[in-house]
């Protein structure tokens, strides 16, 4: 079934659709595009009174279905139609029938639509399901009389999938059915549940409660792009997990719309949730806290026994939940930092004569599958379960484009084509100027698609064809708010963009805000604990030498610029939950460097300085009016000389301030690369 719809396909540069197939799309309006359609003339009119006859001897097994579909009829076209009883195979304009000879294929089906009746048969009750979903979208588009045609169909590949990442934003259980219902609309038969991440643990373990009470939650989120952009932090926990009866209850609810459910449990990289709630899991000390940024994280699981105890207790729940034959347990993007330096990987990597840490994973990968084989399911894993050595029947999931997808099957493995440039649906699909608000930053551009590279086989790969099971779909959870997430319509995005903006403008206002505070607060402390004791003591030590006194005012400056710069660090580890940790450092630099300057350069500003504190130490305005008249011209032009060195610190207060209020300047650093 994963063929373009010839509207879409005619955009795409791969292949090219006759006006024929233009207008036969337009008369008969199906996602995806079915193998056959032989149009008829005239069509089949929906009235009052139209029923729903089963036939075929079957019909125990059809009976759901037939009023799944008088649902869509009752929903689409206002029309009550009844099920007619066993045997009463005329009493309907509608027939549901199974038989061994209507298709090839157990998803297949054929639809013949008649000026008098509509007949739908099917080898088995899932081509049923899928020919009433193409009978559904062609009662959305004209309600009350459907084309009339012969459609034969049956799918091209057998896994049809999308995936939902709930790790990294938890998505309510109302939602999951939801998700599935538009998958099984698409006859989309392979849902991808992505259920841990470093952001998140989302599955109850029973045996590890540990991993929903502490690794289900985190304290708050970042807000904006992870490597690019004005970011902050909402300041607001967010969480959630399912329950077992939850997950329980979800699968049956895909399976009854045809859609099997695979878990995702990510092992050994994206796994800091776990290390929070089990820190001894890890190859160093820890203590953790689950992720509030994205990207990757050099934390992963150590490869020690413990560990694989670990996975098999937490594995062997999610084998009673969820009957699929396919366990994902992840295996990308696991930094190989911290088991170069543990003396427990280290110690299996001589142990079983691994040549290096890549190894090292690949042998962690073949462990997990040994277990999962001998419970009767396979594993799958991402791309880079490829390096160091494939394990012996693993799936290979190919997101880094389709490279090691070809690998994969010229290896005589199976394989799911993913490839981010395609299928990833949080990619933008355009490249706007400006984001319509910081949590729709996402990280690249979403490319055409490409009709050659998803709808088919690669051509480097036709020789595996058989290796090739289909397709996925991605939906990442980085940037999703799912407070919003519900079953309407979303607001056409010119009305979002003002309030977006103003949150955006909130959030960078805020961390500005935040910078001037602290900054001037330790101004304000320095030099109330200087100006009652140093004015004395210069005089004190000049002997009343206004020279004298502007030197040693000098070197005091100077100590109170190191103790500027001294501060720096840890004014800007107190702002780094404002999002503007190197604004502020290096707003603090510039002020050091200010006063530095004209410390160490009294002839330029300190004179005029010392001789105006001095008069003022000698409790007499007039005797300080004296002081400041005595200025000499010199004295006067070196002032407005050191009146740039302020400048130049003011420049170094303001500039990175302005610069992040705007947003146009990216002082913080980048994260790893694209998480998948």
């Amino acid at each position: 079934m994963l063929r373009p719809h010839p509207a879409r396909a005619a955009r795409s540069r791969a292949r090219h659709h006759s006006a024929v197939d233009l207008a036969l799309a337009a008369r008969y309006p199906v996602i995806p595009w079915p193998r056959s359609v032989e149009p008829r003339d005239g069509a089949f009119e929906l009235r009052p009174g139209t029923g729903i006859a089963l036939a075929g001897g079957r019909d125990g097994e059809l009976h759901g279905l037939a009023a799944s579909l008088a649902d869509h009829l009752r929903t689409l076209a206002g029309v009550e139609a009844a099920i007619a009883g066993p045997g009463a195979e005329d009493a309907g304009a509608i027939q549901l029938s199974l038989r061994d000879d209507a298709s090839d294929d157990a998803e297949g089906y054929a639809l013949e639509i008649a000026t008098d009746r509509v007949e739908l048969a099917a080898r088995a009750p899932t081509g049923i399901f899928y020919g009433i979903q193409t009978l559904r979208q062609l009662v959305a588009a004209t309600p009350r009389a459907i084309a009339a045609a012969r459609i034969a169909d049956s799918p091209r590949f057998g896994y049809r999938g999308l995936h939902l990442d709930v790790g990294r934003h938890f998505f309510p259980v109302a939602f999951i059915m939801k998700y599935v219902d538009v998958m099984a609309a698409f006859k989309l038969n392979t849902f991808h549940w992505h259920l841990t991440e470093d952001q998140g643990w989302r599955l109850e373990i029973r045996r590890y409660p540990e991993l929903t009470r502490v690794g289900a939650w985190r304290k708050e989120t970042i807000v904006g792009h992870a490597r690019r952009g004005p970011k902050g932090y909402d300041g607001t926990p967010h969480g959630g997990f399912y329950t077992q009866d939850e997950a329980r209850e979800s699968v049956a609810y895909a399976r009854e719309r045809s859609v099997r459910v695979i878990p995702e449990i990510e092992m050994p990289g994206h796994t800091v949730a776990a290390l929070a709630a089990y820190p001894e899991l890890a190859c160093t000390p820890g203590p953790f806290e689950v992720r509030t940024t994205w990207g990757i994280s050099e934390d992963v699981l150590c490869p020690s026994e413990e560990t694989f105890a670990f996975l098999e207790g937490v594995l062997a729940e999610v084998m009673e939940l969820f009957p699929s034959e396919y366990i994902h347990i992840g295996g990308d993007e696991a930094p190989k930092t911290r088991w170069k330096a543990s003396p427990v990987a280290q110690a299996v990597i001589a142990r079983e004569g691994l040549r290096d840490e890549d190894e090292l994973q690949s042998w962690f990968i073949r462990r997990i599958e040994r277990f999962l084989n001998a419970h009767g399911r396979r594993l799958v894993g991402w791309d880079e379960i490829l390096e160091g050595g494939l394990a012996p029947n693993a799936t290979v999931m190919s997101w880094r484009g389709t490279a090691g997808g070809i690998a994969a099957a010229k290896q005589g493995h199976d394989v799911v084509m993913s490839p981010q440039e395609d299928l990833y649906f949080d990619h933008y699909q355009g490249d706007p100027p400006r984001p319509r608000s910081p949590r729709q930053r996402v990280d690249g551009v979403h490319a055409d698609v490409r009709a050659g590279r998803v709808h088919g086989v690669p051509a480097r790969a036709r020789a595996r064809r058989d290796r090739m099971v289909g397709a996925r779909g991605s939906g990442l959870g980085e940037l999703p708010e799912p407070a919003r997430c519900r079953a309407r319509a979303p607001r056409p995005a010119r009305r979002a963009l003002p309030a977006a903006r103003l949150r955006g403008v909130i959030t960078r206002a805020r961390a500005a805000f935040a910078f001037v505070f602290v900054t001037v607060l330790l101004d304000m402390l320095a030099f109330g604990l200087a100006v009652p004791v140093l004015p004395k003591l210069v005089v004190r030590l000049s002997g009343g030498d206004a020279a004298t006194g502007a030197a040693v005012f000098g070197l005091f400056g100077t100590v109170f610029a190191a103790m500027q710069l001294l501060c720096s660090p840890i004014v800007g580890a107190l702002s780094d939950r404002f999002g503007r940790r190197r604004v502020i450092l290096l707003s603090n630099l510039g002020l050091g460097l200010d006063y530095i300057l004209m410390a160490l350069a009294p002839t330029i500003g300190w004179l005029f300085v010392g001789r105006v504190i001095a008069g003022i130490t000698s409790s007499s305005f007039a005797t300080a009016g004296a002081y400041i008249a005595d200025v000499t011209p010199a004295e006067r032009r070196a002032a407005r000389f050191g009146m740039l060195g302020v400048a130049f610190g003011i420049g170094f207060i303001v500039g990175p301030a302005v610069g992040g209020l705007l947003g146009d300047v990216d002082l913080a650093p980048r994260s790893g690369p694209r998480r998948r």
